[in-house]
């Protein structure tokens, strides 16, 4: 029967005190227990069995304690306690466990640099894939953007291809109006129309966007005909002194809200009356514009400012009708006689 126990370390040593007895025969025996390791060192029998005085101190050392209780307060009946070779085969065992320990933390931390290096080279080539990717990433779009760029040279080559043929057709057409109109009447609303457009804005894509550029720059102000010339270099005679010329001087019809409201879209209302009034050209040679009213007059107003500008270098013959024999002239230079 254990009366009580008392357990003390230092380092990796633990030294046990046990106090035990029988009834038949009390008996005092004290040990020494190292990771479940026992020696028995020594048994007494004594008559009787006395606490010691003072209870062990906490800081006091185990092997110490054993030399205390040894000589101190245990009555040994037989044998001795060989205190030296206690203490030899005590320090053989911590220096045994010691080595064990540090070993155990050799592979420890070996473990750990191993660790550490996996995660380094890991690291590496995480950032040099990452490296890769950012370089493919950084060729792909260079040759997108190299692509593009091609794309953009010959988007842009192809429009000025196409610009030259419109300009080399539109040429064509004008040496055949003027060639023809040396001989014959000849009715030319949209040809000449789109001669002068060609000439003032040779960069815009057609002839519809060139005619908004001019009606917005130069014919209409706030959706009234302008009272300035702003498309001539030097003055000129501005759209709305041109109405009155017309109307006053030489019959076009007096209606200057219906002319300013013509030319939102004058470009595509030239067709619509071409031929009905090819039939009713005077007999008289030249190049002949015109129409119903007050479309005609619009268009009259239109090269009249293109002429002044130089975008249209023949004289032209305005018609106020489609049945009108008035007309009067439209000049190279600008003017309306």
């Amino acid at each position: 029967q254990t009366l009580s126990s008392l357990m003390l370390r230092q380092g990796s040593l633990f030294t046990a005190l046990v106090l035990s007895h029988r009834v038949s025969e009390p008996r005092l025996t004290l040990g020494l227990g190292c990771s479940g390791r026992q020696k028995w060192l020594f048994t007494i029998l004594p008559q009787r069995c006395t606490r010691p005085s003072q209870p062990a101190c906490p800081q006091l050392s185990a092997l110490n304690m054993l030399q205390a209780r040894a000589h101190s307060t245990l009555p040994f009946a037989s044998g001795s306690f060989n205190q030296n070779h206690f203490i030899k085969e005590a320090e053989e065992y911590a220096t045994e466990e010691s080595s064990k320990l540090k070993l155990a933390l050799t592979f420890a931390c070996q473990a750990l640099s191993a660790k550490d290096q996996l995660l380094g080279e890991k690291d590496q080539l995480l950032g040099e894939k990452e490296q890769r990717l950012r370089e493919m990433v950084s060729e792909k779009d260079q040759r997108l953007g190299e692509k593009d760029q091609r794309l953009r040279e010959m988007a842009s080559e192809k429009e000025r291809h196409i610009r030259n043929l419109e300009h080399q057709l539109l040429q064509t057409e004008k040496d055949n109006l003027l060639l023809k109109a040396r001989n014959e009447a000849v009715l030319g609303s949209r040809i000449v129309l789109e001669i002068g457009l060609a000439s003032c804005y040779p960069t815009l894509g057609n002839a519809t966007d060139r005619y908004e550029k001019l009606r917005d720059d130069h014919l209409l102000d706030s959706g009234r005909l302008k009272s300035t010339c702003t498309i001539a270099t030097k003055g000129g005679t501005s759209p709305a002194d041109v109405f009155k010329t017309l109307t006053k001087k030489h019959g076009f019809r007096d209606d200057v809200k219906g002319v300013a409201r013509e030319a939102k879209d004058l470009y595509h209302e030239l067709s619509k009356d071409m031929h009905n009034l090819a039939q009713f050209l005077p007999d008289q040679e030249g190049i002949y514009v015109g129409g119903r009213e007050p479309m005609a007059t619009m268009l009259a107003i239109a090269i009249n400012q293109l002429q002044q500008a130089g975008h249209i270098q023949f004289d032209v013959f305005p018609l106020s009708g489609i049945d009108s024999t008035q007309s009067c002239k439209l000049q190279r230079n600008g003017t309306v006689v």
